[in-house]
């Protein structure tokens, strides 16, 4: 390749339930949330999953490396609320690459080695939690909407 050249994009490791062929490859569901790590607080998945299980009734969560940790608090926090009960859980690991002038921001970690081409492969940890919508999730859901004290939304009169 010449110094300078634009590279081809690389594939992402979409998870097999996030897979759709209604949906081009690069681009998840509305049912599949995927977990970084610190790129958002936590309570912006749990919000995003949410509104997937209101609209599907059930919810990818996915996440790699050091986004794993998150991805398992996301669960868990849907659990505690009530709003949602594990399905499955599904581990693994996957095999990436970084072009070997590393200029990935995925960043190196675990076990890697030189692969043709001049790129590293390296694995990183990979979780699947699939939650499905909780038997009172409405009834929670409407209660974390209604204001504190009230039955109903405030009016431009009531205030």
């Amino acid at each position: 390749a010449a110094l300078g050249a634009p590279r081809p994009p690389r594939p992402r490791a979409w998870p097999a339930s996030c897979a759709s062929p209604h949906v081009a490859p690069r681009m998840p569901p509305p049912a599949c949330v995927r977990v970084s790590g610190g790129a958002r607080p936590l309570f912006f998945y749990v919000r995003l999953a949410t509104r997937a299980l209101e609209a599907h009734g059930e919810v990818t969560l996915s996440a790699l490396g050091v986004a794993v940790a998150a991805c398992v608090t996301v669960g868990e926090v849907l659990k505690n609320k009530g709003l949602a009960v594990t399905k499955s859980v599904r581990t693994s690991s996957v095999l990436l690459e970084q072009a070997a002038d590393g200029d990935d921001d995925e960043g190196d970690e675990g076990g890697s080695a030189q692969g043709a081409g001049g790129e590293e492969r390296y694995r990183k940890a990979k979780i699947e939690v699939v939650l499905a919508r909780s038997e009172q999730f409405f009834q929670l859901v409407e209660g974390e909407r209604l204001p504190a004290g009230g039955h109903g939304t405030a009016t431009a009169m009531d205030q």
